[in-house]
């Protein structure tokens, strides 16, 4: 009965990190959108020149990795928002994180990620020279659901098999 519970735990926090990461997207989305249509709009996120969403997500690097545009071209159709990225992502998760034989595949699309994510924060810190609070959320939501994940996928393995003594 307890481990019926921890499952259900670990499927609620697991469940709701994706659903924190697609709000965050539909955010940076909204943000996105609405500075390209007003360049006078202020986000909620905008606090100061340093920390800046707005400045990040409309940034070069704000689509496609900023790898994807210079690579195929800014009109490439595969040249769209990370958020919407992540959106696709957090859903693709949900689906696998449920489907006890997929766990693995979404223990492998996160540890694929980690490294996107690194790169993304090094871009926003360095790069960029700025703070976005809704891109660490995200960083800080996908480090988590992998620990998560990582978990789920741990516990549904079961334990390994002692060898039995072989005597001839």
């Amino acid at each position: 009965k307890k481990r019926g519970g921890m499952v259900l735990k670990r499927n609620v926090a697991y469940f709701g990190l994706n659903l924190l990461g697609i709000m965050a997207c539909l955010y940076s989305l909204h943000v996105e959108y609405s500075k390209s249509n007003d360049k006078s709009y202020v986000a909620m996120c905008d606090l100061s020149y340093r920390a800046s969403c707005s400045k990040v997500v409309t940034s070069d690097y704000g689509k496609g990795f900023g790898i994807i545009g210079p690579l195929l071209g800014e009109d490439s159709f595969l040249n769209v928002s990370n958020a919407a990225y992540g959106i696709l992502l957090y859903i693709v998760l949900i689906i696998t994180g449920f489907v006890p034989s997929l766990t693995w595949a979404s223990v492998a699309m996160q540890l694929l990620g980690l490294p996107v994510n690194f790169y993304l924060l090094y871009v926003m810190l360095t790069v960029l020279g700025d703070v976005c609070l809704v891109c660490s959320t995200l960083y800080t939501i996908n480090f988590s659901l992998f620990g998560v994940s990582l978990y789920k996928w741990y516990m549904q393995c079961p334990p390994p098999r002692t060898a039995k003594p072989h005597f001839s």
